[in-house]
C-alpha cells in the first residue's frame, strides 16, 4: 500500500490514479494529521509519498510525529516538494528520497519500486526475527 499525503486534491487524485494503474493499493490523506489517523485505523503503508507544504499538519511535522508511532518509523518516505530546501531537510529527518515538483513519471515509479522493495525486505527481517 502507498499512502499519498498532499493537500492539493488534483495532485492527490493524479498520484492515486497513476499508482492504481500500476496495481498499487493507494490510500490518500489531505494532511499529516489525517494520515496519522488513517494509519492508526488501518494497515501500515509500504511507502509514503509526502508533500511538505500543507495546512493543519505539514510534512515536516508529520515526519516528527511519526517517530512516536512505532508502526511508521521504518516506512520509507518519499518527499515531494517544489521547494529547494527539501533535499537538505529530508536528510535530517530520515526521508528516503526527495522528488521535485513537477514530478516525472519514470522517477516517481522508480522511487516507489525501490521503496517498496526496501519495505518488503524489512518486513521479512522483522518476521524472521520474531519468536515462534
Amino acid at each position: 500500500m502507498v499512502l499519498v499525503i498532499d493537500d492539493d486534491v488534483e495532485i492527490r487524485q493524479a498520484l492515486t490514479d497513476i499508482l492504481e494503474d500500476e496495481d498499487y493499493t493507494v490510500v490518500a490523506a489531505a494532511n499529516g494529521k489525517e494520515a496519522l489517523e488513517i494509519v492508526a485505523r488501518g494497515p501500515v503503508p509500504d511507502v509514503i509519498l509526502l508533500d511538505v507544504m500543507m495546512p493543519v499538519m505539514d510534512g515536516w511535522h508529520f515526519l516528527s510525529a511519526r517517530l512516536n508511532h512505532p508502526r511508521l518509523v521504518e516506512v520509507p518516505i518519499i518527499i515531494i516538494s517544489a521547494g529547494n530546501e527539501a533535499e537538505t531537510e529530508a536528510r535530517k529527518v530520515g526521508a528516503y528520497r526527495v522528488l521535485k515538483k513537477p514530478l516525472h513519471l519514470d522517477d516517481l515509479m522508480s522511487r516507489i519500486e525501490d521503496c517498496y522493495r526496501v519495505s518488503q525486505h524489512m518486513r521479512r527481517e522483522v518476521s524472521a526475527a520474531a519468536p515462534p
